[in-house]
């Protein structure tokens, strides 16, 4: 359901907080800052809160429980984002290899957020709204691209004369 988003229940700011699903309303438990750590993982924390998504306890257990928690840079802590091919990702722990799943694929208010083995359905499915560009962080994957313009689609950057000298 398109309209809900993960959510800290109850705006808590303690650890433990559980993560849900709720109505989108545009508040902050409902944010949350997604930062590249290194080797393809990804810290994932509450704006409100300052506490990141965490694999409660650390559990290799199909069906544990996230939460927020205080950063320990832990492998609990750690995320792949990794895209589905349709527009959305899947978000797997690191620690247990487990992907965040919404609970019975329910959209009512409250349903939990859990990892899950892979099954690929929709309850596993995520997209990523991104509500402010922070600076400094990055916007668009590495990679090489043509780079062409909003004035007109045909026209891109282009250096003068296929120059390799500083200033072309």
């Amino acid at each position: 359901n398109s309209n809900k988003v993960l959510d800290v229940s109850g705006a808590s700011i303690s650890n433990g907080g559980n993560i849900q699903i709720w109505d989108d309303a545009n508040v902050n438990q409902q944010k949350f800052k997604v930062e590249y750590q290194k080797e393809g993982y990804y810290k994932i924390t509450a704006y409100h809160s300052s506490k990141v998504l965490d694999v409660a306890g650390a559990s290799k257990l199909d069906g544990a429980n996230v939460q927020q928690f205080e950063s320990n840079n832990t492998d609990a802590q750690r995320w792949i984002i990794k895209e589905t091919g349709d527009g959305y990702y899947y978000i797997i722990s690191k620690c247990n290899g487990l992907y965040i799943t919404v609970d019975n694929e329910k959209t009512s208010n409250g349903t939990n957020i859990q990892v899950n083995v892979s099954n690929e359905t929709n309850a596993q499915k995520f997209k990523f709204k991104i509500v402010e560009q922070i600076r400094g962080t990055e916007s668009i994957k590495n990679g090489i691209y043509t780079i062409s313009t909003a004035v007109n689609s045909n026209k891109v950057l282009d250096v003068s004369g296929a120059s390799i000298s500083n200033g072309g």
